[in-house]
C-alpha cells in the first residue's frame, strides 16, 4: 500500500469535497484521520506466506513430461482408429502445452530469486532487483494464461469439436488457424468430451479467472501490474462518500456509508509474493488438469 500523500492539490480537493457534500472543515479532517488509520491497518497487516527459494522452486514445480515428445515417441506406434491428421495435430498441441509450461515455469522459478547479480550490481539498494523480479512474474503470468488456452486447443482438435459449430469446419493445412480461433471454453461440448473433464475445465477457469486471467488481461490490454514492493510513488487519497440530504460526511461515515470512489483502492496494488504463490498453485492445478485430460486422449 503506498504511503498516503495529500499532494500539492490537496486543499483544493478538500474544498471541492466540502462544496460537494456540504460538510464542515472539521468533519473532513476527522474523516481524513479516520482514513489514515485504515491505511495504517492495511500497511501493517500480516503478510502472506513466504515464497520458496530459487532452489526449492525446482522441486515444487514439476514438469509434465507425459506431454513431451509424443509426436516422435508415439506416432509411429499408434493403433488408434482416429485419423492421422487429428493425432498429429493433437500431439503438436500437447507439445506446445509442454513448451508453454516450461517457459512459464522458468520465469516463475527465476522470480523466486531475491537478487539478480547477472543484471545489476549486488550493491543496488533493492529497487532494481525488485523491478527485474516483477518482470519475471509478469512473464510467468502471460505464459501460464496462454498455457490454458493451448490445453483447450488440444481438446478442441482431438475431439473434432470444430465440426459441431453452427458453421462446421474441416481440418486442413489452410484453415488450421481459423479452427484454433474458434476454440473457446463456451464452445466445448460437454456431451462430447464427458462431464468429468468438462467440469474440471470449468472449475479451473472459475478458480483463476479473477487472478491469473485478470492479471494477464491487464498486462496485455491495460497497463503494467502495480506491486506493493515497487509502489514508492505517492498518491493522493480521495474518497467520495454518498451523503443523505442535510447529512454531513462525518455522519455518513459513522452510519457506515460505503465510498463510491476510493483513489487508493482503484490502484489495484498486489503483493508480489502473493502473486508468485498464486502462480505456484496455478502450475500445480494446471499440471493436474493436463494429467486428467491425457486420460481422455488415446494416442
Amino acid at each position: 500500500m503506498p504511503s498516503l500523500s495529500y499532494g500539492p492539490g490537496f486543499w483544493k480537493n478538500l474544498i471541492g469535497v466540502k462544496a460537494s457534500f456540504g460538510c464542515s472543515r472539521n468533519s473532513l479532517l476527522y474523516f481524513l484521520r479516520f482514513s489514515r488509520r485504515i491505511l495504517k491497518t492495511y500497511r501493517n497487516r500480516t503478510m502472506g506466506k513466504q515464497i520458496p527459494t530459487f532452489e526449492k522452486a525446482f522441486g515444487i514445480l514439476e514438469l509434465p513430461e507425459y506431454l513431451n515428445g509424443l509426436e516422435c515417441r508415439r506416432l509411429r506406434l499408434m493403433k488408434s482408429d482416429k485419423e492421422k491428421p487429428i493425432l498429429i495435430e493433437t500431439c503438436r498441441r500437447l507439445q506446445d502445452l509442454y513448451d508453454e509450461i516450461c517457459a512459464a515455469r522458468f520465469a516463475l522459478i527465476t522470480a523466486c530469486q531475491s537478487k539478480y547479480p547477472e543484471y545489476i550490481s549486488s550493491e543496488d539498494n533493492g529497487g532494481g532487483h525488485l523491478w527485474i523480479q516483477s518482470q519475471f512474474v509478469n512473464t510467468a503470468i502471460l505464459w501460464y494464461d496462454a498455457a490454458f488456452d493451448i490445453l483447450l486447443q488440444s481438446i478442441w482438435i482431438y475431439f473434432k469439436l470444430y465440426e459441431n459449430l453452427k458453421r462446421p469446419l474441416t481440418l486442413n493445412s489452410e484453415n488450421f488457424d481459423s479452427i484454433l480461433a474458434k476454440c473457446k471454453l463456451e464452445n466445448i461440448d460437454k456431451s462430447v468430451i464427458g462431464e468429468q473433464l468438462h467440469n474440471r475445465l470449468l472449475e479451473f477457469s472459475r478458480n483463476y479467472k479473477p487472478t491469473v486471467s485478470f492479471w494477464a488481461n491487464t498486462l496485455k490490454h491495460r497497463r503494467m501490474i502495480r506491486y506493493r514492493e515497487l509502489s514508492n510513488r505517492k498518491h493522493v487519497h480521495f474518497l467520495t462518500i454518498p451523503c443523505r440530504s442535510g447529512e454531513s460526511m462525518l455522519d455518513a461515515v459513522k452510519r457506515g456509508a460505503v465510498s463510491e470512489y476510493d483513489s487508493i483502492k482503484a490502484l489495484n496494488i498486489y503483493d508480489m509474493g502473493d502473486v508468485i504463490n498464486e502462480l505456484i498453485d496455478y502450475h500445480k492445478d494446471l499440471d493436474g488438469l493436463a494429467n486428467c485430460m491425457s486420460d481422455y486422449i488415446e494416442i
